[in-house]
């Protein structure tokens, strides 16, 4: 289960990912959608409390729920992913920017949502690179919230990971909005992730069909068929 904002919400990110791992025989479902976060618009998911905006209050942080009949929930219900992708953030930098325990206790929320659902990994994504200072500056903290409260699995029995996405991203190109990139900066964003190397080059050699070479010696080769 893929589950991102604006960054992955129609764009080759999403398309290129997806068909990637469905390519490899893995079973992929998406939920993203633009202008949300773990707080932000989180009600678009089915998040629950949240305030009268849509959003998370730091009040409520640890006490979330992903009602059972919305998106969310009922994907967790349905689908029952085993591995979880999530990248969200970008919009919960002016909410949370300064509140670091509160957001790490609301990652802990989200992350027991995914282990009580069955889920048994989570990647966690970082916001990538924006050309708006003001907007980086908070990023950067969000960013080190995230890695330092993944640096072990804050669920036990969770297995979870983080990885940095700015130096996959802080060379692609932007549209004028210099928060999102071109059509082929997500594509190029897309197939960094997929490398053998990237943070999703394990996934396609796990999903696809494996060729295995064997030698043996001559003798031990035994004919038991023949074509007519």
């Amino acid at each position: 289960l893929i589950i991102g904002d604006s960054h992955w919400d129609g764009t080759n990110l999403e398309r290129n990912t997806k068909s990637a791992l469905e390519a490899q025989g893995a079973e992929v479902r998406t939920l993203t959608k633009g202008g949300t976060g773990l707080a932000a618009k989180a009600n678009y998911y089915g998040i629950s409390p949240t305030s009268d905006n849509g959003h998370v209050r730091r009040t409520q942080v640890g006490n979330i729920t992903a009602t059972a009949t919305g998106l969310l929930g009922n994907m967790l219900n349905t689908f029952a992913p085993n591995l979880v992708i999530i990248g969200l953030a970008s919009n919960d930098i002016w909410l949370y920017g300064d509140h670091k325990t509160d957001y790490q206790t609301l990652m802990t929320s989200w992350l027991q949502l995914f282990k009580d659902a069955g889920v048994t990994e989570v990647r966690w994504l970082g916001t990538p690179y924006i050309a708006k200072p003001q907007n980086e500056t908070r990023k950067v903290k969000i960013r080190s919230y995230q890695k330092e409260h993944l640096r072990t699995s804050p669920v036990s029995g969770l297995q979870t990971s983080y990885t940095e996405m700015t130096p996959l991203t802080k060379d692609l190109p932007f549209v004028s909005d210099n928060a999102h990139f071109t059509s082929a900066g997500y594509s190029t964003w897309s197939q960094r992730l997929l490398t053998s190397s990237g943070p999703f080059g394990d996934l396609l050699a796990a999903t696809g069909g494996r060729r295995v070479q064997y030698s043996v010696p001559i003798s031990a080769v035994r004919v038991t068929s023949r074509p007519p």
